[in-house]
């Protein structure tokens, strides 16, 4: 069947079976860059907001029930009446909104950007039932859109993310303004499970190297960090570099669950079909040389057939353009949202 799809290419900007850790450490996988301090404290109101001044940028953290009888932890940066909101979704799956601070330098007069722990993750709870689907995330996030009082936001979705972001577009079309998906899990599970070999081997080949160690360390009370950190050179573009990528959260339940959940999830390929109604801007953003190879991007761009897409490569980066290339990651970003903007 023939599929018209109109895209806009950009030039590239030079700027199974059985668990083990290495195994779970393969899906780990999100750009972390800590640019701004973080109060851990919760606050217990349900939609009430604590503000205080980070700077000269508020910041707003509340704890939120979003049906299910799951409570999850937000975060937003800029002003409330901000003409556009941005809500970012972090990686892992069952890493935190730490993950994305990076982002919220997108933050401004006119832009609020939102971030949330996941079900499972981070200071968020667990629905009674164990849902790990894409369907209850999408749930949650629709119920975090309704809880800000918007009609329509923008997403950046972060390697699992993406798969989240790209879900939710899928289910409510009309609800996003403007997409932006960075090294993102496409709708489709034997691509996603592809890219995962080409990480196993990529791990492989740097263990051979004694870059990574060739044992990975366990896990510990319930924490998948250790797990991350030892494998983090296979995310680089250079895997010899000294980065440091911090990392507050990793559940490793809610990483294996998910994992678990995605891949045995018949519904994923409808997700991906049903992305066809879709038809707002998207931007499709990755690192030149990022670990899941180009079959991750590709993917996303052949499931894109009624939106009009932006293609950005980021050179010099591997799979975590956010903590390899901040600079070029955000100016990336930020010109697509004012294109968007003037149109």
């Amino acid at each position: 069947m023939l599929r018209l799809c109109r895209c806009r290419r950009s030039e590239v900007r030079q700027h199974r079976p059985g668990w083990s850790v290495a195994r779970l450490s393969f899906f780990v996988a999100l750009g972390l860059w800590a640019l701004m301090s973080c109060s851990s404290g919760e606050n217990p109101a349900e939609q009430s907001f604590a503000s205080r001044e980070e700077g000269e940028i508020t910041v707003e953290e509340t704890r939120m029930k979003v049906g299910g009888g799951i409570v999850v932890q937000t975060r937003a940066v800029g002003p409330v009446d901000a003409t556009n909101v941005l809500i970012t979704i972090h990686g892992g799956p069952g890493l935190s909104l730490e993950a994305m601070r990076g982002f919220e330098l997108l933050a401004g007069p006119d832009r609020r950007v939102v971030s949330y722990d996941q079900r499972g993750a981070g200071r968020s709870t667990m629905a009674d039932d164990l849902d790990y689907s894409l369907e209850g995330h999408v749930a949650d996030l629709e119920a975090v859109r309704k809880a800000l009082g918007v009609e329509s936001v923008q997403l950046v979705g972060q390697s699992w993310g993406g798969a989240i972001a790209s879900a939710y577009a899928a289910t409510h079309p009309d609800r996003v303004s403007a997409l932006v998906l960075v090294g993102a899990v496409p709708l489709d599970r034997a691509e996603y499970l592809a890219g995962q070999d080409r990480f196993q081997a990529r791990v492989a080949e740097l263990q051979q190297l004694e870059i990574i160690a060739a044992q990975i360390p366990q896990i510990e009370h319930g924490s998948c960090v250790a797990a991350f950190h030892a494998v983090l050179p296979a995310y680089l573009d250079d895997p010899t570099s000294n980065l440091e990528v911090p990392l507050e959260s990793c559940t490793a339940e809610t990483t294996i669950a998910t994992y678990e959940a995605f891949i045995t999830d018949e519904t994923v390929s409808e997700y991906g079909d049903n992305l066809a109604a879709f038809a707002s801007p998207a931007l499709l953003l990755a690192g030149e040389n990022d670990v899941y190879g180009r079959g991750w991007l590709t993917r996303q761009q052949e499931l894109f057939v009624n939106a009009p897409t932006d293609l950005v490569l980021i050179s010099n980066a591997g799979h975590l353009v956010i903590a390899e290339q901040p600079d070029a990651t955000l100016s990336a970003i930020t010109r697509f949202l004012a294109d968007q903007a003037r149109s």
